[in-house]
């Protein structure tokens, strides 16, 4: 079955499904998917130790996201920053669509920006689970969070939707490799 003709979920534009690994934006967007899914065990966390302090179930959801954010986090921006923002931006100056490579400036310098505030939330989570205070920062956990969804709905709406009608099909294919290599590697 090909992705187009793969039923979508219904409901939440994020719930994982299966990627087709010949498509570099399958790939993409289910990394968003799970993006997503674990921002929404951050925004549980606050509630759930403010009832039940650092217990087992919090130390699981953080190893979770922490495992996630630390290891197919830098996976997902390399296939972007190495792969994807540098052919999109190729398209975009040879289309002159300079918002599009304007975007993509932004969209660069955001990862900076999302793994500065990752690496703050992992010092606080790592703390947490060390016995280094009581309550979840849900400011942190909330500016991660927007900054994240904020980020995924530009790359999506702007970068990957021009890119998918201008990048030829030898292109996308050569991108969807180096993806897949990248996690073998």
């Amino acid at each position: 079955m090909n992705h187009e003709d793969r039923p979508r979920p219904s409901g939440d534009p994020f719930e994982a499904r299966p990627a087709d690994f010949d498509d570099p934006f399958e790939i993409l967007e289910a990394c968003h998917a799970r993006i997503a899914r674990m921002l929404r065990t951050l925004e549980r966390l606050p509630a759930h130790v403010a009832a039940h302090g650092v217990d087992a179930e919090a130390r699981e959801a953080i190893a979770r996201v922490r495992r996630y954010f630390e290891l197919a986090g830098p996976d997902h921006h390399a296939d972007e920053d190495i792969d994807l923002f540098p052919a999109a931006r190729a398209a975009a100056l040879a289309a002159g669509e300079a918002g599009v490579v304007a975007e993509l400036d932004a969209l660069g310098r955001e990862h900076r920006a999302m793994e500065t505030t990752w690496a703050a939330l992992r010092a606080h989570l790592d703390a947490l689970c060390s016995g280094g205070g009581e309550a979840v920062d849900a400011g942190l956990v909330d500016r991660f969070a927007a900054l994240c969804r904020g980020h995924i709905e530009r790359e999506e709406g702007v970068v990957y939707a021009d890119a998918k009608t201008r990048l030829p099909r030898a292109m996308r294919d050569a991108l969807a490799r180096a993806m897949v290599a990248r996690r073998r590697g």
